[in-house]
């Protein structure tokens, strides 16, 4: 059928789009035709089968297809259906534009984000200061849009990409609906700076902005996530498009969610509000591990302790960075940083196919990295950025 028409098999370079061979699987199972007829047929029996009474939508848009030639630029035909082939293996998916959350409780003092630039140097692209500067960056979420302050309530999330809008609606590719705050998100190699501490739901710091109670999932429990631009522009960042694909819920194969620095809280057992749990979940492979809830305790930790180690009791402060990947184990966790402020300082780089996060002292800045913090220049060097990827305990 294909090859009578002219098209590439599913799946191939310039092959017809697995949505269509999914309609297409319809026609063989049913032994429905692909005249006029068969194409009612088919519409008609994945409507009545759409568990969602929305599915009559199919059917009558295809009515309408046929019986004027005409239909409005609505519902899935508006949406892009173009197979997204990725050709490259440096970081996929993290090389891929990304817009960035941040949940509180969180007061934020200086965002700065570097991106490779002339030669061999990297650039300062985006930077935002709470002493009233801001430089090619963008807010929305918790009307952030509006001005943003620095503080984020608990349960609260804001939204930073770069301050580059997104063109969406009809024909735009990856397809995302109209509306307001769509921005591309940084693209390819990046280097993200965030000035901020989370202090605890409840100790009055901000918690006249708190937008949920106790009750609340995510109460009391700060995050900075990366995501898919495109997933933030379509209003699809959810678990069934970002934690997994369809089918199995915990496959942790989706198209990519990245917690940096998140504590979890669900409610449950698995709560822990003082550390965070970090992992990287995509196609590519999951890195990372889960919370250890009440198996981890860093109340007797030093004051200076960024880093605890997950093994032993998980009560101890760790004194080795921790190198990972896919099928490795972690056994460390980062210690949110409720008394004070923390670089929290997140690396993506192609060239070394490398992630690197960690938690930066204002008062105990590396001489290694003196280049970057605390004055976040114009321009760093290839060997700035060596070194941030170099940082590791106990130096």
């Amino acid at each position: 059928m294909y090859r009578s028409r002219g098209f590439g098999l599913p799946g191939s370079i310039g092959g017809a789009s697995a949505y269509l061979a999914q309609h297409d699987f319809v026609h063989v199972l049913a032994d429905y035709g692909t005249n006029l007829d068969g194409e009612f047929e088919v519409f008609a029996l994945i409507g009545r089968a759409d568990p969602d009474p929305k599915g009559f939508a199919w059917l009558a848009t295809l009515i309408g297809l046929f019986e004027t030639g005409y239909v409005a630029d609505a519902g899935f035909f508006s949406g892009d259906l173009t197979e997204h082939h990725l050709d490259s293996d440096q970081l996929t998916p993290w090389n891929e534009e990304l817009s960035m959350t941040l949940r509180g409780p969180m007061v934020v003092k200086q965002i700065v984000a570097y991106q490779p630039g002339a030669g061999d140097t990297w650039a300062r692209v985006s930077a935002w200061d709470s002493r009233g500067t801001s430089e090619g960056i963008a807010f929305w979420g918790n009307n952030s849009e509006d001005g943003f302050d620095g503080r984020i309530g608990s349960v609260c999330e804001v939204e930073v990409a770069p301050n580059l809008p997104y063109d969406c609606g009809s024909g735009s590719v990856p397809y995302c609906p109209d509306g307001d705050n769509k921005y591309y998100g940084f693209a390819g190699s990046k280097l993200i700076v965030v000035l901020a501490w989370n202090p605890h739901a409840g100790t009055g710091v901000v918690d006249d902005l708190a937008c949920d109670g106790e009750s609340a999932g995510w109460h009391d429990a700060p995050w900075i996530g990366l995501t898919h631009g495109e997933l933030v522009r379509s209003g699809r960042y959810s678990g069934c498009h970002c934690w997994s694909k369809p089918g199995n819920p915990y496959a942790q194969d989706g198209c990519g969610q990245f917690n940096v620095f998140e504590v979890v809280n669900d409610n449950n057992e698995y709560a822990n509000f003082d550390i965070f749990s970090t992992n990287l979940v995509s196609y590519a492979g999951y890195i990372g591990e889960g919370p250890c809830g009440m198996n981890c305790d860093a109340s007797g930790l030093p004051g200076t302790a960024d880093l605890l180690n997950k093994q032993g009791g998980g009560n101890t402060a760790a004194t080795s960075g921790v190198v990972s990947g896919p099928g490795l184990p972690t056994g460390a966790a980062f210690v949110r940083p409720d008394q004070g402020f923390r670089y929290f300082v997140i690396l993506l780089d192609e060239s070394s196919r490398t992630v690197q996060i960690g938690l930066v002292h204002p008062s105990n800045i590396p001489a290694s990295v003196s280049g970057l913090l605390p004055n976040f220049p114009l321009e760093i060097p290839r060997a700035t950025v060596d070194a941030v990827l170099a940082l590791r305990l106990p130096n």
